[in-house]
């Protein structure tokens, strides 16, 4: 099991090298008009993905505290690598956690309230929110990816028990 550890990162890096192509795709934002027009596409869609990753990572977390009383309830002692495995897996849930809501208060910035902003304000706007959200989807594939491995682990060790 021990040379699938990559597979996290490397699901990592793949979702935001996807997020980074698709962002060359879409261009340079050239005006304020173009920049608003993607911030209310990219709002809605952020919003969705905020909060399926809040909660989701949540889950996990919740799981993780069941999983871990069932296990000191059980006569079967689980090797350390496989309590690692799951620190790991709590880790990834947590950072998917906290990005989430990064990514939604970042989304409560107001952005049509104001008449006068700098002319950069929402090309930058809309560049943090991308890669929020790219960031948050990377961190949430990269935990799908470490818990599918640690639900590997924990099968096999009760499979050899």
């Amino acid at each position: 099991m021990n040379r699938y550890k990559i597979v996290p990162s490397i699901a990592f890096l793949a979702v935001v090298a996807l997020g980074l192509s698709a962002r060359l795709v879409i261009g340079k934002i050239y005006g304020q008009g173009d920049a608003v027009d993607l911030l209310v596409s990219l709002t809605d869609s952020g919003l969705y993905i905020g909060s399926a990753t809040l909660g989701g990572s949540a889950t996990i977390l919740a799981l993780i505290l069941t999983l871990t009383s069932l296990v000191r309830r059980d006569d079967t002692e689980l090797s350390r690598d496989i309590y690692a495995d799951v620190r790991k897996v709590a880790r990834n849930a947590t950072t998917a956690l906290f990005s989430s809501i990064l990514l939604l208060l970042t989304l409560t910035v107001p952005t049509s309230d104001f008449n006068e902003l700098p002319s950069n304000w929402y090309p930058m706007l809309y560049n943090i929110l991308y890669g929020l959200i790219v960031v948050t989807l990377a961190t949430i594939g990269a935990t799908i990816a470490r818990l599918y491995l640690t639900i590997s682990c924990v099968l096999a060790a009760y499979r050899d028990a």
